[in-house]
């Protein structure tokens, strides 16, 4: 069963479906599709699903607004305090939800990663759901890119598609083919799944602490809380970043996968690895996209101080990976300062081959040793 059920008007599909990639996005499950019901009673499956959900978005727009079904499952959703009615175009509300709080989404271009315009949808999910949004960089660009090659058009500037009937049989008709043949359909569609696997992997794989001490007790707190949830596997605590260690000086020299850093409440990320290739103290591509998601999701939000701290493997001498670790987090720190934030917050330390990712002897390479550690300090803007 889903987090989060998308009630909306069967033509608006489109937008639902846009809808749906984007929180999927954001590491919610999500139900919305009709047309994905075999073989099964029609009525008592959208019955289920409404009633496991924990939250319930209604998108309401001219077509929605007279929609007996969309009304019914919008009354429902608000009786049990698990409604969250979005606008996607300027329309007078029915009798009964003319009080309710809506979200206005109705002038939001559309932009998957625009976390400005989503705050309020994003921070219901999260009261709701009791879990914070986990946004993963990679599907977000890559639906971005399908959204922008179709034309970046907003919510209501969406095709409309045929009516689906409530007990029609699903890809039965040639109209309901017609809309799957849809480039943007199937493109965005394939991202929403690959989205969801690639969240489930990742958090399965990230570390649940870079440094022992630099997470405070309220962010571990969060971060069991989304550990122990039962919509999101478990992160283990012995994973890191996918590489093969190194223990040859003849082996690879490929640098360790970045992983991105991790979201697990409103102004609090979780401190994050950046990773260099042998002996090397400029910013690879992986790097570059981890530190600009960091810095888009502390957009809300105020940036107190960063703190950057080199580090280096046992392969040379100490002294000279001193050397390497303090040009490691300088380049970090010249990247965000090139981003916009104020160089007089940022400090930087170099620990050289001192609290080593994997122990190893003297005179070993090993690629999860070559990083970068960044703890960012939020705050909410006044």
């Amino acid at each position: 069963m889903a987090d989060v059920f998308i009630s909306y008007k069967a033509e608006r599909r489109q937008a639902a479906q846009h809808m749906a990639s984007v929180l999927s996005a954001y590491g919610y499950s999500v139900w919305w599709d009709y047309a994905l019901i075999a073989g099964r009673d029609f009525t008592r499956q959208i019955e289920n699903e409404l009633k496991a959900a924990k939250v319930v978005v209604v998108l309401w727009c001219g077509l929605s607004r007279d929609s007996e079904w969309v009304r019914q499952e919008a009354l429902f959703a608000k009786s049990r305090g698990q409604a969250v009615p979005v606008f996607i175009e300027p329309v007078d509300l029915p009798f009964g939800f003319q009080l309710d709080h809506t979200i206005n989404l109705a002038g939001w271009d559309g932009a998957p990663s625009d976390q400005a315009a989503l705050e309020q949808l994003l921070r219901e999910l999260e009261r709701l759901t009791g879990r914070a949004p986990q946004p993963d960089a990679h599907a977000l660009s890559a639906l971005e890119s399908a959204w922008r090659a179709a034309g970046a058009p907003a919510l209501p500037a969406l095709p409309l598609g045929p009516k689906l009937e409530p007990h029609a049989p699903p890809f039965a008709a040639p109209k309901q083919r017609a809309f799957l043949t849809s480039p943007f359909a199937w493109a965005v569609g394939g991202l929403a799944a690959a989205a969801v696997a690639t969240i489930a992997l990742w958090l399965r794989e990230a570390p649940t602490s870079v440094v022992p001490d630099a997470a405070g007790p309220e962010s571990l707190a969060v971060d069991q809380t989304l550990q122990t949830s039962a919509a999101v596997p478990p992160a283990s605590p012995q994973a890191a970043p996918t590489a093969a260690p190194i223990s040859a000086p003849g082996a690879t020299e490929d640098a360790a996968a970045t992983s991105p850093p991790r979201w697990v409440s409103p102004c609090v990320i979780q401190p994050f690895e950046i990773y260099f290739a042998y002996d090397r103290t400029s910013l690879n591509s992986e790097a570059r996209s981890a530190l600009e998601d960091a810095l888009l999701r502390a957009r809300r939000c105020e940036i107190e101080s960063v703190r950057i701290i080199g580090h280096d493997e046992t392969e040379a001498s100490p002294a000279y990976s001193i050397g390497v670790s303090e040009r490691r987090a300088s380049a970090v720190r010249d990247f965000l300062v090139e981003q916009g934030v104020a160089a007089e917050v940022i400090s930087t330390e170099a620990r050289g081959q001192h609290a080593l990712a994997v122990e190893t002897g003297p005179g070993v390479r090993e690629p999860l040793n070559r990083r970068a550690t960044v703890e960012l300090q939020l705050r909410l803007r006044d």
